[in-house]
């Protein structure tokens, strides 16, 4: 299925074709799978991140033992275990063997050699975990016009109801609609607030949050592309003011404000689906180096986490909770939410932000070799501490192509699929309300002159 669908550039101006339902499920369960994998493989890159500087750390110490003791050649040997902890990497190909330590020395060379090779796989793999991301959102946009049209007829069968008429049967009752931190929603009224507040958080990542992805990801470019190995930190300097000057729209519906250190953490209410969204933010205030706030800068998150709230209260009580049925006017309402939901996903695609996201990716790909050429050109023997010196500003640098993928992932991509689920999630809740309804009793049209029912739920 990865392949079936044509560029998005291709199609972004043309209307999407009208999947069949074998499809969407096809298109669901790929996607779900895509999104763990994304999950996973950016897990591993940050860990490769670590375990490189790890590295770097350690040969810069190691190097500096100039009669090393049989208890420092042995701690060298456990912390070279350590980096290697679960990682591909064996132990044995970055701890030095003992014949290097005769001397008295610790040799380096494998230390440096490997987390050279482990950064050059980080750039490597990220294309591939990008490729990924890009397909995972070509199915969420083939999904749309589905979604839409499935709006569009639940909209025919409220509207076919006669409201004059048609009343709920007696002792009717419905499903719990939806679960916010982990309590059962079962009044209308609640659930239909709960869609209002999800809707405006949808809003916020669409529009606030994309344009700020786009910003960070544009200026990472930039300053990546300006560096210069004979002047490192100003490099950086300029990237971490750059960065620092982005400022990320105010999140709707905040309850929730901390401030630990330098950075503000601000989390929304509880969301539908047990989630909630909380938004870090570097401060500009203390004395810090630039090497903390890009690190700072590259690891904060806009984060969609799992909601905590209720859980002792609701587990184990067996309790199988109902409700009263939506009334046509609270139908409506619903409806209204999903609709706005789906707006924010399709407007995103039409604004044309995902083709600018490759083309940004695409461009932090292209500055980062400028800068490999540029560190390449450096005087690299162990002689030049200087050499040390712009290899770690650089890798602090260049490690900004893995946070746009990890800014793109969360939540944007996240948030995607919650949204779609929430939608087929809300469809279903309307039409199990819509049963509960004496559906005799519907608006009718004339076909040939003859009375006929409007509503799908009843023979033609």
């Amino acid at each position: 299925m990865r392949n079936f669908f044509p560029a998005l550039e291709a199609v972004q101006d043309e209307p999407r074709p009208l999947i069949s339902l074998e499809e969407e499920m096809l298109l669901i369960d790929e996607n779900a799978r895509d999104e763990a994998r994304i999950q996973k493989d950016l897990g591993e890159v940050n860990r490769g991140i670590d375990l490189a500087d790890a590295l770097e750390d350690l040969a810069v110490v190691a190097a500096n033992v100039k009669d090393a003791s049989v208890e420092e050649t042995q701690l060298t040997e456990i912390c070279g275990q350590m980096a290697a902890a679960g990682t591909d990497v064996a132990p044995e190909e970055i701890i030095p063997s003992m014949e290097s330590f005769k001397d008295g020395t610790i040799a380096t060379e494998n230390f440096k050699e490997t987390a050279k090779k482990i950064w050059e796989s980080i750039q490597k793999f990220l294309a591939h975990v990008w490729d990924t991301i890009v397909n995972f959102f070509k199915r969420i946009f083939a999904q749309i016009p589905r979604a839409r049209y499935r709006l569009e007829e639940l909209k025919k069968q409220i509207k076919s109801i006669d409201k004059s008429k048609s009343k709920q049967k007696e002792g009717s009752h419905v499903g719990v609609f939806a679960v916010v931190a982990h309590k059962d929603v079962t009044d209308p009224a609640q659930y239909i607030q709960a869609n209002k507040t999800f809707t405006s958080i949808v809003d916020w990542v669409y529009s606030s949050y994309a344009k700020y992805v786009l910003a960070m990801g544009e200026k990472a470019k930039a300053g990546i592309e300006a560096f210069d190995a004979e002047d490192p930190q100003a490099s950086a300097n300029k990237l971490r003011y750059a960065l620092q000057g982005v400022k990320l729209g105010r999140l709707p519906g905040v309850v929730s404000t901390k401030k630990v250190g330098q950075v503000e953490t601000q989390s929304t209410d509880d969301l539908l689906h047990n989630k909630i969204l909380i938004v870090s933010d570097l401060q500009k205030e203390g004395d810090v180096t630039t090497l903390g706030v890009l690190e700072k800068l590259r690891t904060h998150h806009v984060q969609l986490a799992d909601s905590v709230g209720g859980r002792s209260m609701e587990n184990g009580s067996g309790e199988v909770h109902k409700g009263k049925p939506l009334t046509v006017e609270q139908m409506e309402e619903v409806v209204k939410e999903l609709e706005a939901q789906l707006d924010a996903i399709e407007k995103f695609d039409k604004s044309k932000n995902e083709g600018d996201f490759q083309r940004v990716r695409k461009d932090l790909a292209a500055a980062s070799k400028k800068a490999e050429k540029s560190l390449s050109d450096l005087d690299h023997s162990e002689t030049s501490g200087h050499s040390k010196v712009v290899e770690t500003y650089y890798r602090a640098m260049l490690a900004f192509n893995a946070a746009f993928c990890h800014w793109i992932n969360q939540p944007l991509l996240q948030m995607t699929s919650l949204t779609l689920t929430n939608l087929r999630s809300g469809i279903a809740r309307v039409q199990e309300s819509i049963k509960c309804y004496d559906l005799e009793h519907v608006v009718q049209k004339e076909r040939h002159g003859v009375p006929v029912p409007e509503h799908p739920l009843l023979p033609a």
